[in-house]
């Protein structure tokens, strides 16, 4: 029980995640800086650099403005003139920040300089600058920089390319616990009723492109939408089974209430966060092509370009090294259709084996689930068989016996990968020592 405990916040893994969490969430905060608050603006609306909320005395030192956290008494607020100042460096220190560049001594200033804006003064003391504050702080304090960074590219930063998954641990609590706290606090007769939804109506607070949604459809029916979901989100995204899904409703929410009304940059922010549950564990899913097929040499090139979190590593079966480590499949199997053993073992063969790769690409995740469909699903099996054994005309040649295509990609002989295949071909074995016991 201990060491499985210890194995959840002390495992190592890579920090790739942390190094997208880094870019993205620092876009996100870029984004809060400038003023683009939102995904659909108006025709009115102007990025600045900085945004500068405050330009008067007036409107900086309101009469109703109280310390929000008591124990900070003994700091002294900034006027207006440093207020600026400090702004203008926290959105240079952004902009390091997302480039990597000198991240162990800028991330932690920048938060600090954040810290002392949003405790002191009325700048975004809300719990959407909270979130920025808190995950900013985690990314600071972490090797974020070890991937897709500048002090990677110069190697100024130490060899952090393997780290500890606390910090994943803990961004991933948060975003749970932001979810948990949403539910739980909606559980009361004001949205079982939808009354809270009418009252968003009349106010006109809802004034997005999907506003009108509000009136063809029952407040009731909205509110409890909301806490569905919402309740779904709490314990999905610790299932593996449901955590893709889990993203995708997330994602759609979010968006579908940014569209609605004006939620600041707070569904940017969970989305981007929603990084820390992608599998950590890089290049553990083994994809088998063929590599005599320039059309299966593009379709890897690029599949690989896509692969951000280069999660995949891509072999070509027909080096003599890979092929003598796969006994989990014959052949045949390989020769006509393209073979993807996952982390835990598991084989995907042809149609399926696309449909999990475009699951796991960012950029294609939330299309791929239409794969997914009973009709769809049918058709693109039909459609693969008849591409892989004609290649579409594209290869005048039977698989196989084309001559040999460099696809431009290192297909390293070993790897995480190597695990998974051994997986394979153990449960490969066990399935054919059972068949001829019997």
């Amino acid at each position: 029980m201990l060491s499985r405990w210890s194995c959840f916040w002390f495992s190592p893994v890579s920090t790739e995640n942390l190094a997208l969490l880094r870019i993205f969430f620092g876009a996100a905060f870029f984004m809060k800086l400038t003023g683009t608050a939102r995904f659909f603006l108006g025709d009115g609306h102007t990025m600045r650099f900085p945004l500068h909320t405050f330009n008067s005395e007036n409107s900086y030192f309101l009469g109703s403005f109280r310390l929000p956290i008591t124990g900070f008494a003994w700091i002294t607020p900034p006027s207006l003139g440093v207020y600026r100042a400090v702004e203008s460096l926290v959105l240079v220190l952004c902009v390091f920040f997302i480039a990597g560049l000198l991240t162990r001594w800028l991330g932690p200033l920048l938060v600090i300089l954040y810290g002392y804006l949003f405790i002191l003064t009325q700048f975004t003391y809300s719990h959407h600058g909270f979130l920025f504050l808190i995950a900013l702080s985690l990314l600071a304090c972490s090797p974020c920089s070890g991937y897709l960074s500048v002090d990677s590219y110069l190697g100024t930063s130490r060899n952090n390319q393997v780290c500890r998954v606390l910090p994943i641990r803990m961004i991933q609590i948060l975003v749970t616990t932001i979810y948990l706290f949403s539910f739980v606090s909606k559980l009361n007769e004001g949205w079982f009723d939808g009354t809270v939804i009418s009252i968003l109506v009349e106010d006109g607070r809802l004034d997005g492109d999907l506003a009108p949604l509000a009136t063809f459809v029952p407040p009731w029916c909205l509110s409890l939408g909301v806490l569905v979901l919402e309740g779904f989100l709490v314990f999905s995204f610790w299932n593996r089974r449901l955590r893709s899904t889990a993203i995708l409703v997330g994602s759609i929410m979010h968006v579908g209430l940014d569209m609605m009304m004006d939620v600041t940059t707070f569904g940017i922010q969970m989305m981007v966060l929603y990084i820390a549950f992608i599998d950590p564990v890089t290049r553990k899913t083994a994809v088998f092509y063929d590599g005599a097929c320039p059309l299966c040499a593009r379709s890897i090139r690029l599949l690989s370009l896509l692969d951000w979190f280069q999660r995949f590593a891509w072999l070509d079966f027909r080096n003599s090294h890979v092929r003598s480590l796969i006994r989990c499949v014959d052949d045949e199997e390989l020769e006509n259709q393209m073979v993807l053993v996952t982390p835990t073992g598991g084989i995907e063969l042809g149609f399926q084996s696309w449909r999990y790769i475009l699951r796991k690409l960012p950029l294609t995740f939330i299309p791929s689930h239409i794969l997914h469909l009973p009709i769809i699903s049918n058709a693109g099996r039909g459609i693969y068989h008849i591409v892989a054994r004609s290649r579409l005309g594209v290869v005048h040649c039977s698989p196989g016996r084309c001559g040999y295509v460099h696809p431009r990609i290192v297909s390293r002989t070993e790897g995480p990968w190597l695990e998974s295949v051994r997986l394979a071909n153990d449960r490969r074995e066990r399935s054919d020592m059972a068949r001829t016991y019997c």
